[in-house]
């Protein structure tokens, strides 16, 4: 399957910038760029950023998209998409209802019998989302082009599908700044250091860039009900 559209992180950090052009050190500490209290706001607004679950949050190793297809051929399709699709039915009920979907999400992680969904449990009492909705469509296009079509094969059991969401998200979530998906400590002190070297026309032309993504993934993460999708489109 062709990598491309409907792959961007959402919550992509922005580009790299070439260094200003007046002979600064590009490698100068944060120290010489921002305050102290600028720079703890600005960790602390990266720490609350809401982001998906990865494989390294669970301690897994991320499926690549090979092993991803390999494992769906094992499992009847029209079964997983019925599944996937309940799945995203109360997602999306929880979305635009009570704002629950971490509880919807949750109840998905306590019917897993593995040590690590503990540490997945504990992201999502934070800042974590197990199943954002551009990951979930990706999986479904994954189940249609590579499951089998064998009905006693039946639904990918809970585990694997929380293994293949998890890649999905990293696959997501993977910048020039996170090989695995997670935001450290380095990643954010680099992320700083970029944003804190940009002088005021590179900064309107990296949000004017940002602008455009984050406009698109807000479309595409918008709960797919009925009632929603009234209300847009409708007047009242």
């Amino acid at each position: 399957m062709a990598k491309g559209n409907g792959r961007r992180s959402q919550n992509r950090p922005p580009k790299k910038r070439p260094a200003p052009p007046d002979g600064s050190n590009a490698s100068a500490s944060r120290e010489a760029l921002a305050s102290p209290y600028e720079r703890r706001r600005l960790e602390e607004e990266l720490a609350k950023q809401l982001t998906p679950l990865v494989s390294a949050d669970a301690g897994l190793t991320a499926l690549t998209e090979t092993e991803r297809q390999t494992l769906l051929s094992n499992y009847d399709g029209q079964e997983t998409v019925r599944s996937l699709a309940i799945i995203q039915s109360r997602l999306d009920i929880a979305a635009s209802t009570t704002w629950s979907e971490t509880r919807v999400e949750g109840t998905i992680l306590a019917a897993i019998d593995e040590p690590w969904v503990q540490q997945l449990l504990g992201r999502l009492d934070t800042n974590g989302r197990l199943v954002p909705p551009r990951s979930m469509t990706q999986l479904l296009r994954e189940v249609l082009e590579s499951s089998t079509d064998n009905p006693s094969a039946g639904a990918v059991p809970p585990v694997e599908f929380v293994r293949l969401i998890l890649s999905v998200n990293t696959e997501h979530m993977r910048t020039e700044y996170s090989q695995d998906g997670t935001m450290d400590p380095d990643a954010m002190d680099r992320i700083a250091e970029m944003a804190y070297s940009l002088d005021l026309e590179q900064t309107q032309t990296t949000l004017r860039e940002l602008m455009l993504d984050e406009i698109a993934t807000f479309h595409s993460n918008l709960p797919q009900k009925i009632e929603i999708l009234q209300a847009d489109t409708q007047r009242t």
